[in-house]
């Protein structure tokens, strides 16, 4: 519509010149008369031209520059959420069951106490269930009697991390007291252990440390132990 409006404005521009000029030359050339009746003529083209003029102006589009195109609208409405990088991996019976067998191989009695009733609450027709609850007062016998008693039914994130804290610091002091015994093979378990199971721990940092002293006093002690 606008390119039409700007021929036919334009068409009409180049007529009203050419008319002008023409009258302009009749004038010169004596030939008035014969030019006056193009006068109603050349204002109807002026007048149309105004018309034009206007419609231009309405029919022209005036786009702000803060105004954003809808094409990237859509695409941004289309963009999928970005997911949260807290979002945590839904539990599996297997996931709880492997925590309880590391809190048992790294004697962390209350928290494999806690997976174990988490287990027993939550799957109770499994065999994992089953095989628990044959063992289930062995580790309350092995746990703390206030961790045992107390009313609280799960451990919190700050209790978790203060258990594994404090169970991992004892650890070390078995994994000690086993060197000190020479008992190279358990300590080279428990050692193992630890390290596999929580390596960006300050304990397992300082098993790390013992660990030549351990695995190389372990290989002495089963030419000894065979021999016998």
């Amino acid at each position: 519509m606008r390119v039409t409006l700007q021929v036919i404005s334009g068409i009409l521009a180049v007529g009203v010149l050419a008319v002008t000029f023409a009258q302009a030359l009749a004038q010169g050339l004596s030939l008035l008369p014969t030019t006056e009746p193009l006068v109603p003529q050349i204002l109807l083209g002026v007048g149309v031209f105004a018309l034009l003029a206007m419609a231009y102006g309405i029919l022209e589009p005036k786009v702000s520059p803060k105004e954003e195109d809808p094409s990237e609208q859509k695409a941004e409405e289309k963009s999928p959420p970005v997911p949260s990088p807290k979002i945590s991996q839904p539990e599996t019976l297997s996931g709880i069951f492997d925590q309880l067998k590391t809190y048992i191989d790294l004697e962390m009695w209350e928290l494999a106490l806690d997976r174990a009733e988490h287990i027993l609450q939550t799957y109770p027709e499994t065999k994992e269930a089953v095989a628990i609850r044959r063992n289930i007062n062995d580790l309350r016998w092995k746990a703390e009697p206030k961790f045992v008693d107390r009313k609280q039914k799960t451990v919190s994130e700050a209790e978790e991390r203060r258990l594994k804290e404090e169970g991992m610091s004892r650890f070390v002091q078995h994994i000690q007291t086993y060197m000190e015994l020479e008992m190279w093979e358990l300590a080279k378990q428990k050692s193992s252990a630890l390290m596999k199971s929580f390596p960006e721990s300050n304990a397992a940092k300082e098993v790390a440390k013992l660990w030549p002293q351990i695995e190389s006093r372990g290989k002495q002690a089963v030419p000894a132990e065979t021999k016998e």
